[in-house]
């Protein structure tokens, strides 16, 4: 008998690590549902071949349909072939129209985007470029391709040319304020007024400008005036204090500064119950108007050892005077040096020590003031500071500590945090000369929706109203009959995040409520007998005209497709036409705006087209009346197509409501106030929170009215 050879002495240490590092394997690797795939290429493929293909990978597929490539044949898909997926991500394929329908195309030079845009997207291949034309076609249609009234197939290539023009700042110094502040309201700018004390100019005379003359900006953007006066009286705008106790006192200071306020920060014992650096206390109560520009001290809890201190400010862009009086206060020394510069006389352009360290009283203070530079003075090049990640008071700060014109602006900033700067100009590093501008932007700001309950097309139409990106994953079995239904949401409901930002949600297949049924197949047969079929076994019949003539009729089709499960008295639309026809399969969508909600029912059935509908009002009594149409009127589109027409209630003569108080509240939650009370809303600005309403709160106007308000 062979004996068995001796095992290293090594082995039974061996084998417990082994068997912990293949069980760790199986842990570890993820399960087929989380497993990402690479994207195959399905282009050239059937349709039906792809849809299958991409399926088997538990993928989510949407058809889009163009004309000019080979019928019923996958023309390209998104994302491309090789990019990596997983369970429940959508794919794109842009697939040949099978019939080919041709059209005539409408007329869309001279609309709106917006109108154009809702009016073309359904029935062709739509492309938009932007151009420069004329100011007062500024955001509407200049040229189209192909003209109105050529004959473009269903689903075909369609490009429109919008203007969107910048607009030239005008050149405003030595103007008066009230005629200065009506150009650019009247070019379509915000104003944003700050005033300097000065001896040099007459009060009330624009002496500064931001933005440069001649810059070209786009309508909207905030244009910033300094104005000879006094700072703080003659007309100084109000502003109200915000509560920052109980704040950090960077945070304090951001929010303040925001308001257009200047922080004085006081150290102070810190007390029990209480972090450091908290503000425990402020000079100015919560609510309060105050002239903008007024110093805010606050009291902030400090550690052992830096009780009695305060903060250096930030005195950069103030006037002279207007700084001297808080160091006074302060009871710092004051050591003046003139220096050149573009800046109006007076104004200080740099500071010694610098803000945001801290100082006992009795500190001396350099300050470096402007004076008017004399001929051929040309400013200093220095490199553009990094304003990357800064919240907006200090990049302005920071600019203005580097000597630079600083101009905020807010853009789109998909997925950036909010209230910082994402995006500068000129870069950070570049060399420019001190006075000239420099502009950063920050997000603009959205409102999540609740997206919870809601089916999958339901949530994506909700995000793409509330200006952000959805994207859907599916979670779990398919439910054959079933719908959709979401039950997370990456982002929760009611937070504030970029504009533009993505938000994605999950979703699930439950069985449908109702009883479900076998749709007929009842394509070839009359219209009366199609009707009888569905109403036998349980559907709710929708008859639609493809064409206008007489003698017997036969269905052509039927919308959901035979043999589909769907939920007992659903609705099955049958479209059939007359054997003897009168009019093409196609027509002309009639023009119902202003029309009321039945009226512009009767007269589209009529023609065959299938009527669908969403009331954009918070009225409940009155006349319902069409405010808006998709397509547009003379948009040529098949009988069968979908009209959606968005309704508003009118209310009676007479019925009036109160106003809401809007003034400091957050922007969404201002409309949604108006919303509920029965107002519109009129926008003016650009901003996070409500500075000013017209009507002002508690006035009694008509229901439905416009409340105007501006932002901050």
């Amino acid at each position: 008998m062979h004996s068995l050879p001796s095992l290293p002495r090594t082995l039974p240490l061996a084998l417990p690590c082994l068997a912990v590092m293949v069980l760790a394997m199986v842990v570890l690797t993820p399960g087929t549902a989380l497993a990402e795939h690479a994207l195959p290429d399905v282009s050239g493929q059937r349709e039906a071949d792809a849809v299958r293909r991409l399926e088997a990978l538990a993928l989510d597929v949407r058809i889009v349909t163009v004309a000019g490539v080979t019928p019923g044949r996958v023309a390209s898909q998104e994302p491309a072939a090789g990019s990596p997926v997983e369970a429940g991500d959508e794919v794109v394929l842009r697939v040949g129209v099978l019939m080919r329908i041709l059209t005539h195309a409408p007329r869309v030079v001279g609309l709106t985007e917006r109108r154009a845009v809702d009016g073309l997207a359904e029935a062709y291949d739509l492309a938009v470029a932007y151009v420069d034309g004329p100011a007062h076609l500024q955001g509407r249609v200049l040229a189209q391709d192909p003209v109105a009234g050529a004959e473009v197939p269903f689903r075909g290539a369609f490009t429109i040319r919008v203007v969107r023009n910048r607009i030239v700042v005008p050149a405003l110094v030595g103007t008066r304020e009230r005629v200065a502040v009506q150009r650019l309201e009247a070019a379509g700018f915000e104003v944003q007024l700050r005033r300097v004390r000065t001896s040099f100019a007459n009060q009330g005379t624009v002496i500064g400008q931001s933005p440069r003359p001649g810059a070209r900006l786009e309508a909207g953007a905030t244009v910033e005036l300094e104005i000879a006066g006094r700072a703080q009286v003659g007309g100084a705008r109000p502003v109200r204090v915000p509560d920052v106790t109980q704040l950090s006192m960077n945070e304090a200071e951001d929010e303040l500064l925001t308001h257009g306020l200047s922080p004085h920060v006081h150290l102070v014992a810190q007390r029990a119950g209480v972090a450091p650096w908290t503000v425990v206390s402020q000079e100015v109560s919560a609510g309060r108007q105050v002239p903008e520009g007024t110093h805010v001290g606050v009291d902030v809890a400090a550690p052992t050892g830096l009780t009695g201190r305060m903060r250096v400010p930030s005195l950069h862009g103030q006037d002279l005077d207007h700084a001297r009086a808080l160091l006074e206060h302060m009871q710092a020394t004051i050591t003046l040096v003139r220096a050149p510069s573009r800046r109006a006389p007076g104004t200080v352009l740099a500071q010694t020590p610098n803000a945001g360290t801290f100082m006992l009283p009795g500190t001396a203070f350099r300050l470096t003031v402007a004076t008017k530079p004399g001929s051929g003075w040309a400013a200093p090049q220095v490199a553009v500071p990094n304003l990357g990640r800064m919240a907006p008071a200090q990049a302005r700060v920071a600019l203005l500590q580097a000597g630079f014109t600083p101009h905020l602006h807010r853009d789109l900033g998909p997925d950036q945090p909010l209230g910082r700067v994402f995006r500068q100009e000129p870069a950070a590093g570049a060399r420019a000369r001190q006075g000239s501008e420099v502009t950063y932007v920050i997000p603009l700001t959205a409102s999540v929706p609740d997206l919870e309950k809601l089916t999958r097309e339901q949530a994506l139409n909700a995000l793409q109203q509330a200006g952000l990106q959805g994207l859907a994953k599916r979670h779990g079995p398919q439910v054959f009959g079933g719908i959709s239904e979401v039950y997370r949401q990456s982002q929760a409901a009611g937070h504030v995040i970029a504009r533009g930002s993505l938000v994605s949600f999950r979703y699930r297949m439950v069985p449908a409520i109702r009883q479900l049924k076998r749709v007929p197949n009842v394509v070839g047969l009359t219209r009366e007998a199609a009707k009888a079929r569905l109403v036998d076994v349980g559907f709710k019949p929708r008859l639609v005209a493809a064409s206008i003539g007489t003698g017997a009729t036969q269905v052509i089709s039927q919308s959901p497709v035979a043999g589909s499960m769907r939920p007992a008295g659903h609705q099955v639309t049958a479209t059939f036409r007359h054997r003897t026809q009168v009019l093409p399969p196609y027509s002309a969508v009639p023009r119902v705006v202003g029309m009321t909600q039945a009226e512009a029912a009767r007269r589209l059935e009529a023609l065959g087209f299938v009527v669908r509908g969403a009331r954009q009002s918070a009225v409940t009594l009155g006349i319902t009346r069409v405010i808006a149409q998709n397509p547009i009127a003379g948009t040529n589109r098949p009988r069968g197509s979908v009209v959606t027409l968005t309704y508003r209630v009118t209310p009676p003569v007479g019925h009036t409501t109160v106003v809401p108080s809007l003034v400091g509240q957050r922007f969404d939650k201002a409309l949604d106030a108006l919303r509920r009370a029965g107002f519109s809303a009129e926008i003016v600005g650009i901003g996070t929170k409500v500075r000013s309403q017209s009507p002002s709160a508690g006035t009694r106007v008509a229901t439905g009215s416009k409340v105007r308000i501006r932002l901050r």
